[in-house]
């Protein structure tokens, strides 16, 4: 639920820890590709979980472990590490933004959107490393034979994306909850579990 920049610049952080994986284009187009199930399912978020190997919304690594048993590319390192890196970000701001959710417990989607766009878009602005990510992505060859993704699937989110952040940010006012400040701070707290499961699983 984290979008583009904040899960290109938690994998690059990540990578600096492992090595082979800092400057692979594919690495990266894998750490955006969770998300291309909305090229076929446009809207529809009730299959999210399934493409995000059960960390949509709170961390099971071992879904992510049996994963990487079975695909173990470039490409899927930065799959598994998208996935967990969501794992973490949706129950982190439901508890620090409370401020987010309607009183009903659901997310107040337009507030929320409104943050992360801006922030993303910020975060593109003053970290020359995520414009370094994202013309990175230019050069990455989807895989044809994932398990639940067409090469077309991943290549039309990758370019669809690059498009959004391309065209400007659109944002009229600032962030009020999910800040960039919030953002660099989270691509902080997130590594100890992406490190430590990684050694762990990532072969």
């Amino acid at each position: 639920m984290a979008l583009l920049m904040v899960h290109l610049l938690a994998a690059r952080k990540w990578a600096e820890s492992i090595k082979r994986y800092e400057d692979c284009p594919e690495f990266y187009l894998g750490a955006i590709s969770p998300d291309a199930m909305h090229i076929r399912y446009h809207d529809d978020k009730s299959r999210k979980d399934w493409f995000h190997l059960g960390n949509w919304l709170s961390p099971h690594p071992e879904q992510v472990a049996a994963y990487w048993r079975e695909h173990f590319t470039p490409f899927d390192a930065g799959y598994g590490i998208h996935v967990l890196t969501d794992a973490q970000w949706v129950p982190r701001f439901r508890r620090l933004c409370p401020e987010l959710l309607l009183p009903n417990g659901k997310l107040d989607s337009r507030q929320y959107y409104h943050d992360t766009v801006c922030t993303d878009f910020a975060l593109l602005q003053e970290i020359p490393q995520a414009r370094f990510l994202l013309q990175t992505l230019k050069t990455a060859v989807p895989p044809q034979d994932h398990p639940l993704l067409t090469a077309e699937e991943i290549g039309q989110w990758r370019d669809q994306t690059m498009e959004f952040y391309q065209a400007g940010c659109k944002c009229n006012a600032p962030a009020k909850s999910i800040t960039p400040a919030y953002a660099l701070n989270f691509l902080d707290a997130c590594q100890p579990m992406l490190l430590e499961i990684a050694r762990r699983y990532l072969q």
